[in-house]
């Protein structure tokens, strides 16, 4: 029987890896973990990438052991790399290392610190059904099933040899699930009614929803920066753990080129406050303009516009996150504000090379015909230059791993890219 869940761990917390098992296996949830699926004779590694590849959502037990599990980080990045759905399943009070950290930033956690754990693996079981479900169908999914995941910056690459009907890009987040959280409009009357009725008024008033950000840079090819930055605040508000945010993959439906609906797109996210901006990029000058709605009363909470050189995009990022964090009444940690600050890269043409590969291989795995491979090789040579000018941009060396991996996975299945992958993935995770 095929395997659906791959379950993560280090050797030293497989007493709760085994729970975990025997909890979803009851729940007629097929399960992949070590040593059990490894065939007696197999190479280690190679059965524990196949057992990856294999299945669809990936569980891992997060604790000490696992922060410094050298194998747990580079089964996390597979499994980011492959686009399967990750929920970290949080056993003792500690946060990832920067290395797991990049990859494990958006995603949304389920917490087993506190007793009893029967009740923790219950409430796996439960979201590890939805997003099985989700993944099946495109009936309506559970909104929070939807926004419960998201890859920081790039989609899934395919749902293994799906590619080009499947794949999605990290970041971030399943793009099997973006058609299934569409507005439908057979229920546009329905929904009108329950917002008049005050349904806004229950969600609660710490959760957000970051639009695509609108480029009105004279350039017309701008896009992808504009994307960027929208993308960056959203990753950074993702950060804070009093905040709910919804997954880029939600939102990019709502782009500014589309009429808006404040309201009627908070309702269907499921938030309180929706932020939208745009981009004006000219020679070395950025100008960066964001507004904060408050979707029940439909009134701006925030305006501002940040006017700066280039080389601060990081830094107004950064002050347009904490800035709605403190409109929103969200406090803030020591270790959630360094997080924030935190600049991926100090290469400024080294981002904006990032950022065009990005932007490449999201396109690359929503063609439904024509040739991915070239964008994909494309990406590849920018995130190259892009490492060349900066060796330790961590999310650089992430991208190229996915970008290798999808060309082994569908054009170019040999040991050599393979080897190329692993490579990148090793510096991805490289101490810093």
């Amino acid at each position: 029987m095929t395997p659906q869940v791959f379950i993560s761990h280090s050797s030293k917390d497989k007493e709760i890896a085994d729970a975990i098992c025997h909890q979803l296996e009851s729940a007629e949830i097929t399960c992949w973990m070590a040593p059990r699926n490894i065939e007696y004779g197999s190479d280690w590694t190679e059965g524990i990438m196949r057992g990856i590849t294999a299945c669809r959502v990936f569980v891992l037990v997060f604790s000490e052991n696992a922060n410094g599990s050298g194998h747990v980080r580079r089964e996390v990045a597979k499994a980011f790399s492959l686009g399967l759905q990750v929920i970290p399943f949080r056993i003792e009070d500690t946060l990832p290392q920067t290395s797991l950290s990049y990859f494990l930033e958006t995603v949304h956690w389920l917490d087993a610190v506190t007793a009893p754990l029967e009740k923790h693996l219950n409430s796996l079981t439960e979201r590890v059904k939805k997003l099985l479900a989700n993944g099946d169908s495109g009936n309506n999914p559970d909104p929070a099933a939807l926004s419960a995941t998201a890859y920081p910056g790039l989609a899934a690459p395919v749902k293994r040899r799906g590619w080009i009907v499947g794949a999605g890009l990290v970041v971030a987040a399943a793009v099997i699930l973006t058609a299934a959280w569409l507005y439908i409009a057979a229920d546009r009357a329905a929904q009108q009614k329950s917002i008049a009725n005050g349904s806004l008024a229950e969600i609660s008033a710490k959760s957000v929803a970051v639009l695509p950000f609108e480029s009105i840079s004279a350039a017309k090819d701008d896009g992808y920066f504009a994307d960027g930055v929208q993308d960056e605040i959203l990753n950074n508000l993702a950060k804070i753990a009093q905040l709910k945010v919804i997954s880029r993959t939600s939102v990019m439906q709502y782009r500014a080129d589309t009429k808006r609906d404040m309201r009627q797109i908070a309702y269907a996210l499921g938030v309180a406050n929706v932020l939208e901006g745009t981009v004006r990029r000219d020679g070395n000058r950025v100008r960066v303009s964001a507004q904060l709605v408050d979707a029940r009363s439909d009134n701006a909470v925030w305006a501002d516009s940040y006017d700066r050189d280039l080389t601060d995009i990081f830094t107004i990022q950064s002050e347009v996150a904490q800035t709605i964090a403190g409109k929103l009444s969200a406090a803030l940690s020591p270790e959630e504000k360094q997080r924030i600050e935190e600049k991926p890269t100090n290469n400024i043409e080294a981002y904006d090379m990032y950022l065009k590969a990005k932007d490449k291989l999201l396109h690359a795995g929503t063609l439904a015909s024509g040739h991915p491979e070239a964008p994909i090789r494309d990406a590849l040579s920018l995130l190259e230059k892009a490492v060349e000018l900066d060796p330790n941009f961590a999310i650089a060396h992430c991208a190229a791993a996915y970008a290798h991996d999808a060309l082994y996975l569908e054009w170019d299945a040999t040991p050599e890219r393979r080897a190329l992958a692993d490579e990148a993935m090793d510096k991805a995770l490289r101490p810093r």
